[in-house]
């Protein structure tokens, strides 16, 4: 297909977020520097760091996209993990992690098809989970997989499997709800980003959002976008709902989509908020299966590749900086609170 035509379609879908890292290496250029993994074969880039950036503005022209690589060898990944989650918390959260994104249609494809069986599924075999005195970290993980659920079921045919997964992910979210007090009080885990992201200071603020990204995970998370030098970052971090039925838009960090690079080609990674971890209180990121790395970058029509939206690595929305920083200061609930408050009261 021509370029051009990639082009069109990129108005309506973008690829590779979401879900939770997208990297990207060039060798010629470089991102804050960072803490090398344990891993002798990861990689880590070095460079300036604290310094602004100057606010990057749209080109008229790009060269031609390069290809996109699933890689995430530059995640540093502990080797040991928490023992006794439960399966079924497992297949609740990977019922509502989906890598596809698209600006025409709510919540993309994640629940089309055999995906709503799954979901519908998932959130009824959660269901006794929530008799289980669960640390709050995984209460608030799965109750935002339930959130996101009951937020997309609208869209989900036939409408009995869409009421089904409505019934059963509100059937979720208030036995799964913390306290005021307890969400202020869960780990902030943007600072733990820094072993791979480096000087979290050192990153310009995106000044303009189009919320396709968001738009595509039902608006269940708030999403950062950062850029250094070459590096482009996108944070999502959980919103929640207390047990007075409140929003919350928290810091805890639920995904993060990195890509670096803009030689031949780009490399991406994605990586999730570990569900084992959690059940331990505990926050670990953890690429996503190669087989969904490689569904992200390189899906087929009507979603085209990362490269027809992403031309050569760049964000559609190219104006960062002067302000920098990876925190929580910027996080809020934005257009995110009008369609989840709709449909919680479904």
């Amino acid at each position: 297909m021509e370029r051009s035509q990639w082009l069109m379609v990129a108005s309506v879908a973008v690829l590779a977020s979401g879900g939770i890292a997208l990297g990207m290496r060039r060798a010629a250029k470089s991102g804050p520097s960072a803490q090398t993994p344990a891993s002798a074969s990861a990689r880590v880039a070095s460079g300036p760091s604290g310094s602004a950036l100057p606010a990057i503005e749209p080109t008229s022209s790009a060269p031609p996209p390069g290809p996109f690589v699933f890689d995430c060898a530059d995640l540093p990944v502990s080797a040991s993990t928490c023992a006794g989650a439960s399966p079924a918390a497992e297949r609740l959260v990977s019922a509502a992690s989906w890598v596809s994104v698209t600006g025409a249609q709510m919540c993309a494809t994640g629940l089309d098809g055999d995906r709503a069986e799954r979901a519908a599924r998932a959130l009824e075999a959660a269901q006794p989970l929530t008799k289980q005195k669960l640390e709050p970290l995984e209460r608030a993980l799965l109750q935002n997989a339930a959130l996101k659920l009951l937020s997309c079921s609208a869209g989900v045919e036939p409408k009995t499997r869409a009421s089904e997964i409505a019934r059963n992910a509100k059937a979720l979210i208030k036995p799964l709800a913390l306290s005021p007090e307890e969400i202020a009080a869960l780990p902030g885990t943007s600072a733990s980003l820094g072993p791979w992201l480096g000087d979290l200071g050192a990153w310009q603020r995106g000044t303009v959002r189009s919320h396709i990204h968001e738009k595509s995970d039902g608006y269940a998370t708030t999403l950062q976008r950062v850029r250094h030098g070459d590096d482009y970052v996108s944070v999502a971090r959980l919103i929640l709902v207390d047990s007075n039925g409140e929003l919350h838009a928290t810091d805890v960090v639920s995904k993060v989509t990195r890509r670096r690079g803009r030689a031949s080609d780009v490399h991406v990674c994605i990586a999730r908020l570990d569900t084992a971890s959690a059940h331990c209180n505990h926050f670990e990121l953890r690429p996503v299966g190669v087989n969904e790395g490689a569904l992200a970058i390189q899906q087929s029509l009507p979603l085209p590749p990362c490269n027809a939206c992403h031309v050569d690595g760049a964000p559609n929305t190219k104006i960062f900086g002067p302000t920098l920083g990876i925190g929580p200061d910027a996080v809020n609930l934005d257009e995110a609170r009008e369609p989840l408050l709709h449909a919680l009261a479904q």
